[in-house]
């Protein structure tokens, strides 16, 4: 083998490496953003719970803001 094909098959060989590194890289933001989704999900029932058909006074408004911030859980509820 000359030096020539053996440089472009160094070339390729890092390529290729680095193209893997990307895709690595993608799947685990892409496996943390179905993860955000899923909590964002739960957030959003465990508020559809919380609310139900009751109307939101001010009270019920901060009893229903504390739960949520309990589990960890951010809201934006206002009485009207």
């Amino acid at each position: 083998m000359n030096l020539g094909r053996l440089c472009r098959a160094l070339i390729l060989l890092a390529a290729i490496a680095s193209l893997a590194g990307c895709v690595t890289t993608h799947d685990a933001s892409d496996g943390q953003f179905q993860r955000q989704v899923k909590r964002a999900q739960e957030c959003r029932q465990l508020q559809d719970r919380l609310v139900g058909g009751q109307p939101l006074t001010p009270e019920r408004v901060d009893e229903i803001t504390e739960a949520m911030s309990a589990a960890g859980c951010s809201t934006r509820l206002s009485s009207q």
